[in-house]
């Protein structure tokens, strides 16, 4: 019979092709990760940041390729000036780079306590626009993050570049949220007695806004609202937190009125009004407006005069308490706010306006405790 030598002979000839394949492989894949450590030379590995090496889009070493590894690796901003000055990013975005690796220190020196989670990218622009304006950039393409466009949601990092209309935002200084917990020199934070006719909107276009009325030299915007015919207090801040997490309906922060009302108020309705009310309200979801029928939270209501109460709310839906009162067959005539959480009208008298105290900062930093970001 004749030698059974051809069956090792192709098994060798299959393990001589599958090692050539993979020598070949290695070969390439070896090249490509050392051009791209030729590229890359400039970014410096920092202890616990992950990092990934991606093929680009563009040639190995061009500028484009390495814009798009730039997004994905984020180098810290020390190094950024040195990739700039090499010609490692496109002309287009060199300005903007440069600003934000010159413009503070680094983010370590600076306590930014976003660096795991980043910021939402509408709180970027809160020095110049209401967070709902920000809303709108995002949603019109107007916003990009490193050269591609927001999308609503986006999370911005330090080192990330954020433009809107192709010019560069200073966005990392407005976000940083020092831990020393000195909130009062980083933001503004005041108390304001609005008097009646006085619009609770920062559009400066509309006659009687409340942010000519308060004249504050600084960028700042109510927290909630009050309706143009109802009195009394507001706070107003710059910090974009606070609004959140006062206005929130899981956190049930209370809010005190002196309700007027034109005819005296029955026990039973009296009752009702602390058992809660059916009413119907517009709720604001996804920029849409839509109606809301649900019973009021349970409030506090005492009797002060035949046809005035004292309530404390715990909720903060649209016109709810003159809508409580209209449910009851009631017509609010006089309707004012007198005290939000801890925080009342003490050392204002109307249309003024005072910092707030130690004492009601604390108010604040125990609404933003459960919620920091």
């Amino acid at each position: 019979p004749p030698p059974r030598s051809r069956p090792r002979e192709s098994l060798r000839c299959l393990m001589l092709k599958v090692f050539l394949v993979t020598f070949v492989a290695l070969q390439y894949h070896s090249s490509a990760l050392l051009q791209a450590n030729i590229t890359l030379s400039s970014l410096t590995l920092v202890p616990g940041r992950m990092m990934r090496v991606m093929k680009g889009g563009g040639r190995m070493g061009s500028a484009d390729n390495s814009l798009a590894v730039q997004q994905r690796w984020r180098p810290s901003r020390s190094h950024l000036g040195a990739v700039i000055s090499r010609g490692g990013f496109s002309s287009r975005y060199r300005s903007c780079y440069t600003s934000s690796a010159h413009s503070s220190s680094s983010n370590e020196d600076e306590g930014f306590t976003n660096d795991k989670t980043g910021i939402r990218i509408n709180k970027c622009f809160k020095e110049f626009v209401s967070r709902r304006e920000s809303d709108r950039y995002v949603a019109d393409g107007r916003v990009q993050i490193n050269g591609v466009v927001a999308k609503p949601g986006a999370r911005v990092f330090p080192g990330d570049c954020v433009t809107l209309d192709g010019k560069p935002v200073s966005w990392e200084k407005l976000a940083i949220v020092r831990e020393d917990g000195d909130l009062e020199s980083q933001f503004v934070y005041i108390k304001y007695w609005k008097p009646r006719g006085v619009i609770c909107t920062t559009d400066t276009r509309i006659e009687g806004n409340i942010i000519d009325a308060v004249s504050h030299p600084k960028r700042i915007y109510p927290v909630g609202r009050l309706d143009k015919d109802t009195s009394g207090l507001i706070l107003l801040t710059s910090d974009g937190r606070v609004p959140n997490s006062i206005l929130r309906a899981s956190g049930k922060k209370s809010k005190e009125y002196r309700v007027e009302v034109n005819r005296a108020i029955t026990e039973r309705h009296l009752t009702m009004l602390r058992e809660g009310v059916l009413i119907t309200t517009v709720a604001q979801r996804d920029r849409k407006a839509k109606p809301l029928t649900a019973y009021t939270l349970p409030a506090q209501v005492e009797r002060i005069a035949d046809n005035k109460v004292l309530m404390t709310i715990y909720e903060g839906r649209n016109r709810q308490i003159r809508k409580m009162m209209e449910a009851l067959g009631y017509k609010v005539v006089k309707l004012h706010r007198l005290k939000v959480m801890g925080i009342d009208l003490d050392r204002l008298v109307p249309g003024s306006w005072v910092p707030l105290n130690e004492i009601e900062m604390k108010w604040i930093r125990g609404g933003l405790s459960p919620s920091k970001e």
